[in-house]
């Protein structure tokens, strides 16, 4: 079965490579994300918003999902309403933008840093806000992997 690589044309998804076989199914993601009135980002799992074509490295990756970008706290890092896709099983690291878990289904949008001491801390914008991590919170980031603009 050979596989051929292709660009949507759809301004929906362009940018995003994918992988399609003529006969095969294209993979769909799930979309989750609204916004709170402190701007995270909850997500209910049982009602995603959308779906969108799952980009080639996330596509055997069943723990993967999408997110909507419906928060400014990254202030204008990143366009509004773009779709960030979230591999949970990648281990983050500073430069990286990750969604910390603080509940089941609420999360921080957060720039991922590290202070002089080698530790990793999450950083958001409008207002400051410096989230300090454990060694037992690195469960609790999922790591943005790909984000369409």
């Amino acid at each position: 079965n050979e596989t051929r690589y292709k660009l949507l044309n759809n301004s929906r998804y362009s940018g995003v490579a994918m992988a399609a076989a003529e006969e095969d199914e294209v993979t769909m993601l799930p979309v989750y994300g609204t916004s709170n009135a402190e701007g995270d980002i909850v997500i209910d799992r049982s009602n995603p918003v959308k779906e969108v074509i799952c980009p080639i490295q996330l596509q055997n990756k069943p723990e993967a999902y999408a997110v909507n970008l419906c928060t400014r706290r990254l202030g204008s890092l990143l366009p509004s309403r773009a779709i960030l896709f979230v591999d949970k099983t990648e281990v983050v690291s500073a430069g990286d933008i990750a969604l910390y878990y603080i509940s089941e289904t609420e999360t921080k949008l957060i720039s991922v840093r590290e202070d002089e001491n080698g530790q990793l801390y999450g950083l958001r914008w409008n207002p400051d806000e410096r989230t300090n991590f454990s060694n037992s919170d690195l469960t609790k980031i999922h790591k943005v992997v790909a984000i369409n603009l």
